[in-house]
């Protein structure tokens, strides 16, 4: 199956996205003539976006936008200097004036023999990235009909949530010179660093080294990227590994299948995330990154189901439907200690409940805890001294308990194992620090 996801932009090269470094990553050798676009405020109700840039009030859905994209368009208009063809700030911007100003930019590339480059900074639609306005949303595929003949395919840069929706549409599309850079993969929120503007736009213009999200770029696919320094996934259809799969080799066909949620959530500080997709998995899914937001989702059916943190922000997956988290109490809560979370463990382990999600953000100072209940045993070691680990873990699985979290403490380096007592995987066993096997059935 070809892949149809971009690539990480960083792992293409550090200053891919870069307007000052614009001739170190090359995306094209025509002259460029930008055009800077902002999105409405406030779009329709009908529009499901997120809250990037709002305040927690019922039924307001502008908050701190002006602020963020009056920054955004100020620090473009600076990095692209004379090759700025317009700007255009209108907060209650219809679709329809959106793209008479498109095609005017086509038109004038079409005429002068230039390369249009198409800016964009607002909210992006959940689940296709798509532009908002006043009265509705510009698709991908829209700006493309947009486009007369004879013209030089647009470069797309989007610092909008969701936004990695159109890097891989492009992607996909496969059009000579028809590229995007989004502020983020087609999961995530876009970030903002308060009272500065976007990320992505920070980025772009050399005011932040990198983005707190990982932007993509369809100038290269993840085939192309199989060992990348930022953002890398694994797509899997549901299957059960322990009755089909032999060995591992076997185990990889699957999981480059097409998915539909993330079933899990890593993060490195400098390497960015790596994400499990797992189809068939939940009825919905949503990714926080405002843990005020958690008791509303939790209201609607919602459980946590991964964690992750990076820099100031946790990202926090909740899914709906899942059989393993179903009609199960869930509870969460941060400390700024080690210590402190430790003495919080032990009262939820009192009341049945178990870790299901830990992570540690550097920017904050703080553990962010999961805990679910369950009839299930669980026990934890965190500790620096491997043997001693090694042993313990030894003796935990022979009493039918596997490890279900490893997660390395960045305050102290040491390593928090937690195992998690279970028959149905029983079939299971493991050598820390090495490879895990999985035992044959007759």
């Amino acid at each position: 199956m070809p892949c149809y996801s971009a690539g990480s932009a960083i792992a293409q090269g550090p200053n891919v996205g870069r307007i000052d470094q614009w001739s170190e990553w090359n995306p094209t050798s025509a002259e460029p003539l930008w055009f800077l676009l902002a999105g409405a405020t406030d779009p329709p109700s009908t529009i499901n976006i997120s809250d990037r840039r709002t305040r927690d009030i019922v039924g307001d859905r502008s908050g701190k936008f002006l602020s963020g994209i009056t920054r955004d368009l100020v620090n473009m208009e600076d990095a692209v200097g004379t090759k700025l063809f317009n700007t255009v700030k209108d907060l209650y911007l219809t679709k329809s004036r959106a793209l008479e100003h498109i095609r005017r930019l086509f038109d004038i590339c079409k005429r002068r023999g230039i390369k249009p480059m198409l800016y964009y900074t607002g909210h992006g639609e959940i689940g296709t990235g798509n532009w908002c306005f006043a009265d509705g949303t510009i698709s991908i595929q829209e700006i493309v009909d947009s486009l007369p003949g004879g013209t030089y395919y647009p470069m797309i840069f989007s610092d909008a949530c969701y936004s990695g929706h159109w890097a891989n549409d492009c992607v996909e599309k496969n059009i000579v010179g028809f590229h995007c850079l989004a502020a983020c993969p087609e999961y995530s929120t876009a970030i903002d660093t308060e009272g500065e503007g976007g990320d992505l736009t920070l980025f772009m213009t050399g005011k932040k080294p990198r983005p707190s999200t990982e932007p993509m770029y369809s100038g290269g696919n993840l085939d192309d990227f199989p060992i990348t320094s930022g953002y890398k996934t694994v797509q899997s259809k549901t299957r059960s590994v322990l009755r089909d799969s032999k060995n591992y080799d076997t185990f990889l066909k699957f999981v480059r299948k097409q998915s539909q949620n993330i079933y899990s959530l890593a993060c490195d500080e400098n390497l960015g995330f790596g994400v499990f997709f797992m189809g068939n998995y939940g009825t919905d899914q949503a990714i926080i990154t405002n843990t005020s937001d958690i008791e509303k989702k939790s209201d609607n059916g919602f459980k946590i189901t991964a964690c992750a943190a990076r820099g100031s922000t946790f990202y926090v997956i909740m899914t709906k439907d899942t059989e393993e988290y179903k009609d199960k109490a869930q509870s969460w809560f941060t400390r700024s200690t080690w210590t402190e979370a430790e003495n919080e463990i032990q009262k939820k382990y009192e009341e049945g409940k178990a870790i299901t999600g830990l992570c540690y953000s550097s920017g904050l100072g703080q553990y962010f805890v999961v805990m679910t209940k369950t009839p299930e045993g669980q026990s934890y070691q965190c500790s620096e001294d491997r043997a001693a680990r090694s042993k313990w873990m030894g003796e935990k699985s022979e009493k039918g308990f596997h490890p279900t979290i490893i997660f390395k403490d960045p305050t102290d380096q040491k390593i928090v194992v937690v195992m998690t007592e279970d028959q149905n995987r029983s079939s299971y066993y493991c050598i820390f620090n090495k490879t895990i096997h999985l035992k044959s059935k007759s």
